[in-house]
């Protein structure tokens, strides 16, 4: 019994040995799991209101930074909401993802698009995404982050959560949302992305984010403020960053981000805290004016206070205007003044805001009055990008007069390249605000070498004494320039020139099928004219 006890424990001696053996042989074998890695931080742990920001991490897969195709999404939660939503790109990106965002643009309630909205009034986004795999369905999270000129965020207009059938489009409405009373005037940018779901909740993004722009409108000159740097950039070789300047009105107290990473379909989260200091914050003070740079002497000039109260709920409660010339002080409780300087000379405006709390700011200007002010300015050029030779091309063009107090007159001047198209004499155009002209040029193609590109330049004659002649000269590059009839633009003329033609005919300009690349004969109506103007040109070949 005993020998049969000492046999055994000799045997499970060896097969323990053999295993462990074997195991450590196994285990030498086994190869790595790829992974991904992400890590997202901040570049101070605590912010006060308005401050510049930057967000920044690295993404590294099998420890290795990633050069390419990586996207990291970003979301930053206030104390009780979501802020806002957007993504990184890491590296170009080239791939064809699951879910791609086509399109993003400002709209109204049923979807038409806008290209300009204001403070306090209601906007809505129109967000497009495709499913690009051809079997399965796919769920997908739309939001939208909005930022002004200042690359300040909005508040968020809103996300939308469902699934898109296999290549299928979908379009999203998100709002409304209201155009906060600080947003500065100029260029704001929409911010559309998809995500699997949010980041918070492991969340990636599908594809990168699309990027878009409209006004937000206020006085008519646009500040010179340089804005800050519009977003996310890549300093190395797997890090990224996101740079923006912290809203007037967000929350006090702490802060999440949620980083998702997705590198092809590898995924990784991570997360990090802030936090916005508590007040008191003073409000900050600032006015935008026109006419501007100048005026002139008996111009009634507006100006508006643009100005922010920080804190969430807190507001302007008080506009106090000094014109600097003599004149009383002014006290308002809505933003917008308006003032006539009766001599020529260089004034300090100052405006003193006081908010809901009791507590103030102030800004100045000098703003400059001269006796008379000579400015004639292009402010729109319109013209088709794509044209045929052989044809007739509308070129509109819009003209102001930003001075006063005196009409004006001046040469418009249209050249293609350097060849002088036509000149067009206005006379005595009324000064600003009033003064304002759009003549519609027409531009026979005859004798353009096709399949080549031309610069459009239009010219307003300079005035004597005139000091800002950046806005005289504008251009629009024409990009291509077809044969007659090769409305595919593929160099030939053949039956799917004539198939192009047979889809939309009987379209009239304002149709929901019109194009104007098929009106040939040039008469807003597609019919038996243009057909012939194809088929009589089939079988053509540019050389």
């Amino acid at each position: 019994m005993k020998n049969t006890r000492l046999l055994i424990l000799i045997l499970c001696t060896l097969m323990i040995a053999v295993v462990t053996k074997h195991s450590t042989s196994f285990a030498s074998n086994i190869t790595q799991i790829p992974s991904l890695q992400v890590t997202v931080e901040t570049d101070k742990s605590s912010y006060r209101l308005h401050e510049n920001m930057t967000i920044s991490g690295t993404l590294l897969f099998n420890d290795t930074p990633v050069y390419e195709e990586g996207l990291v999404g970003l979301q930053v939660n206030d104390p009780v909401v979501v802020a806002f939503l957007r993504t990184v790109s890491v590296g170009n990106y080239s791939l064809t993802p699951e879910v791609e965002t086509l399109d993003a643009q400002l709209c109204d309630l049923a979807g038409n698009a806008k290209v300009s909205t204001s403070r306090g009034q209601n906007a809505y986004f129109k967000v497009t995404v495709r499913n690009n795999h051809e079997l399965l369905p796919r769920t997908v999270l739309v939001s939208a982050a909005v930022f002004d000129a200042w690359n300040r965020p909005l508040p968020i207009p809103g996300s939308a959560y469902f699934s898109i059938n296999p290549n299928a489009t979908t379009s999203v409405i998100l709002g409304p949302l209201t155009i906060s009373s600080w947003a500065i005037t100029g260029q704001a940018s929409i911010h559309a992305n998809a995500f699997t779901g949010w980041p918070s909740s492991n969340g990636v993004p599908y594809s990168p984010e699309k990027i878009a722009y409209f006004e937000i409108a206020g006085l008519e000159y646009m500040e010179e403020d340089d804005p800050p740097n519009q977003g996310g950039s890549q300093a190395d070789p797997g890090e990224y960053q996101l740079n923006f300047k912290l809203s007037p009105e967000y929350r006090t107290g702490n802060y999440s981000i949620y980083a998702g990473a997705n590198y092809r379909n590898w995924k990784a989260n991570a997360n990090t805290q802030f936090t916005i200091e508590a007040g008191p914050y003073p409000p900050e003070a600032h006015f935008e004016y026109i006419p501007r740079p100048e005026s002139w002497v008996g111009c009634n000039m507006t100006f508006e206070g643009v100005s922010a109260a920080m804190g969430y709920w807190d507001y302007i409660k008080k506009y106090r205007w000094d014109f600097g010339d003599g004149s009383p002080i002014e006290e308002k409780t809505t933003s917008k003044a308006y003032h006539v300087f009766s001599s020529a000379n260089t004034y300090l405006v100052t405006l003193n805001v006081t908010d809901n709390e009791g507590l103030w700011n102030t800004t100045s200007k000098q703003i400059t009055v001269v006796a008379e002010k000579n400015e004639i300015g292009i402010t729109d050029l319109q013209c088709l990008s794509e044209i045929y030779s052989d044809w007739q091309v509308n070129i509109t063009v819009t003209v102001k007069n930003y001075g006063g107090p005196n009409p004006k007159s001046f040469d418009i001047h249209v050249y293609y390249n350097t060849t002088l198209l036509q000149t067009r004499t206005i006379t005595n155009m009324q000064p600003w605000p009033n003064g304002v002209t759009t003549q519609v040029f027409t531009w026979n193609t005859t004798g353009l070498v096709p399949y080549v590109t031309y610069i459009l330049q239009v010219e307003v004659t300079i005035l004597p004494n005139e000091n800002n002649t950046a806005n005289n000269i504008k251009t629009v590059d024409i990009n291509k320039v077809k044969m007659l009839g090769d409305i595919t633009g593929d160099k030939k003329i053949d039956i799917y020139d004539v198939v192009s033609v047979a889809n939309v005919y009987g379209a009239k300009l304002g149709d929901p099928t019109w194009n104007v690349q098929i009106d040939l004969k040039r008469d807003d109506k597609i019919d038996i004219y243009d057909v012939v103007i194809v088929t009589a040109r089939y079988y053509q070949v540019y050389p």
